[in-house]
């Protein structure tokens, strides 16, 4: 399938270079004409020694500059409501540090050349995911209070038409990840969390899959989404479609309880690394007891399991690692299939509660 894909690249899918944006969001065109002028002026500068048009028109533009970037923090500050990702995305990139260290270490050992580094760095990812052994009468009761839904609901026919629009909402945006290779394996990259910025433990692995395995998540995901998301429950709002992480209820209820005298103990449990050691078959086991087709069973057990990884750090890429829990790391569907594989938690629990993900609120 992989062969047949790559093979049709070169003769049916047109290539397109994109140019790098580099003018700031603010710009318009009064500003492009500003500094067009100022270039000039500084090029008539170097020559002739005359600073006085340089000067001019490079305090024109700061002041424009600095006009259009007020206006433009202002507008991005009055649609926050209307459009928050962009908000954070802004505040995210302002944030933003690039590059790494020149030298890292993990406490035992230190590496400052890119080979060195990215195999710090794949010792460390590696050591996240645990391949436990589980009896099967732990496994059996693991899915103890999951409902099983029928059958027939939960199988699905890939179509044309399913994968064209699977097509449509694929990101153009992201990362290349190693498309020439098999679909289960993928590349790592790793971000700064917070910290000792030499430290490779406080970095986390942003990973980048194949499209096209990513192209046929989305066409599963899709069928999944229309027969599971009644399953899911309304007390779960991370990765939800139409669903606020609005607290409102959560505290209402508590100040409620408080002024009329009652105590009010908050519980707030968050799991470390859920989504790296989410166990492949408790998972599996949950799925078949929900009422998944066996098909359907199979391709989730195969889509989970004999996964690998690579750090890559420029154009280094180290030598890869099994991953043996969780689910994929930047894939469409794993995501959906850590809530099923959570949501069991929101049925045994009889209090008010609220989740996103793996945090869960909980009020006894």
């Amino acid at each position: 399938m992989s062969s047949i894909l790559l093979y049709a690249i070169d003769p049916f899918v047109p290539v397109k270079m994109k140019r790098e944006d580099t003018k700031p969001a603010w710009s318009n065109g009064a500003l492009k004409y500003l500094k067009r002028v100022k270039q000039s002026a500084l090029r008539q500068f170097s020559k002739h020694r005359t600073r006085a048009k340089y000067l001019k028109t490079n305090a024109e533009y700061k002041q424009l500059n600095n006009r259009l970037y007020s206006a433009y923090q202002d507008r991005l500050q009055s649609r926050l409501k209307v459009n928050p990702k962009r908000f954070s995305s802004y505040v995210k990139n302002q944030r933003k540090e690039s590059g790494l260290p020149s030298t890292l270490t993990n406490g035992l050992m230190e590496a400052d050349t890119t080979t060195d580094i990215a195999d710090l760095f794949s010792s460390q990812f590696c050591n996240v995911f645990v391949n436990e052994h589980i009896d099967p009468q732990d496994v059996a009761a693991s899915t103890r209070n999951v409902p099983r839904l029928l059958a027939s609901e939960l199988d699905f026919v890939i179509t044309d038409d399913r994968v064209i629009a699977a097509t449509k909402n694929m990101k153009t945006s992201t990362g290349c990840g190693p498309d020439e290779r098999c679909w289960k394996q993928s590349y790592v990259f790793p971000v700064y969390k917070k910290g000792h910025k030499r430290s490779v433990s406080n970095y986390r692995g942003i990973a980048a899959l194949c499209a096209t395995s990513k192209l046929f998540e989305l066409i599963v995901l899709q069928a999944l989404m229309q027969s599971c998301s009644q399953y899911i429950s309304l007390e779960q709002h991370g990765f939800m479609p139409k669903r606020s992480t609005n607290l409102t209820c959560f505290t209402s209820f508590m100040i409620h309880q408080i002024e009329n005298g009652l105590q009010v103990d908050a519980i707030y449990t968050y799991l470390s690394a859920a989504f790296d050691k989410m166990n492949h078959r408790i998972a599996v086991a949950k799925f078949d007891k929900l009422g998944m087709s066996n098909q359907m069973v199979i391709w989730i057990r195969s889509y989970l399991t004999g996964r690998s990884m690579s750090v890559k750090i420029g154009d280094h890429v180290s030598s890869p690692f099994p991953v043996w829990s969780g689910v994929p790391q930047g894939s469409h569907l794993g995501s959906f299939l850590f809530l099923l594989y959570m949501n069991d938690v929101n049925f045994t629990m009889k209090c008010l509660k609220l989740s996103y993900a793996d945090d869960l609120s909980s009020t006894t």
